[in-house]
């Protein structure tokens, strides 16, 4: 389970040639957030995973999470 200091903390990663921050909240479920700014319009585009008690409950959600990180592009 995430502390609430955990929640606070924030990572720089890579979105298909983006820089993006990755950040986690706790709440009823654990999640774990992805914003990315759209260059083309400054827009801020987030990318949820709502993590429940078990990664085996959550692997099609996961994949799907990753799978939408991966196909996000800019043109």
């Amino acid at each position: 389970m995430m502390d609430v200091l955990g929640a606070r903390k924030f990572n720089t990663v890579k979105v298909p040639g983006k820089s993006a921050i990755q950040f986690g909240s706790s709440g009823l479920y654990e999640h774990k957030h992805i914003a990315v700014v759209n260059p083309n319009n400054y827009q801020i585009i987030v990318v949820t995973l709502s993590q429940i008690s078990s990664s085996k409950n959550d692997a099609v959600y996961r994949r799907a999470y990753e799978h939408i990180l991966k196909s996000i592009t800019f043109n």
